[in-house]
């Protein structure tokens, strides 16, 4: 997949992209030097194609947005987090398979998709 599908939020930009929106979201959180996070990058592109209208995906990197990382308390990676109304609501620590996230989006939508 293109690197110009990514869409990254920064401490910055999370208010207006994420705080601000009922549109649920799962944030990765991720470094240019983190092999696991670059290593479910392909999973990751996939589920965006596959709940493209009913979640976003978007990325954070730990080294340009250490204010936000501090504020979600996220320390280390990868870490997915799920956003619902605005607000974190899950968060998944470690790599995942396809299959996996999947799985857990699916779980996440279940509960905290808007009808």
């Amino acid at each position: 997949m293109s690197e110009d599908l990514i869409e990254y939020v920064s401490d910055e930009t999370y208010a207006a992209e994420v705080s601000g929106t009922k549109e649920p979201i799962l944030l990765d959180f991720t470094a240019e030097w983190c092999e696991p996070c670059k290593a479910m990058d392909p999973a990751l592109e996939r589920c965006r194609t596959k709940y493209v209208g009913r979640l976003r995906i978007l990325k954070v990197d730990l080294d340009e947005s250490p204010d936000l990382c501090d504020e979600l308390g996220v320390f280390g990676i990868p870490t997915l987090m799920f956003v619902a109304e605005g607000q974190p609501r899950q968060r998944l620590s470690g790599a995942r398979s396809y299959d996996q996230l999947v799985q857990d989006i699916e779980s996440f939508l279940d509960r905290w998709s808007v009808p």
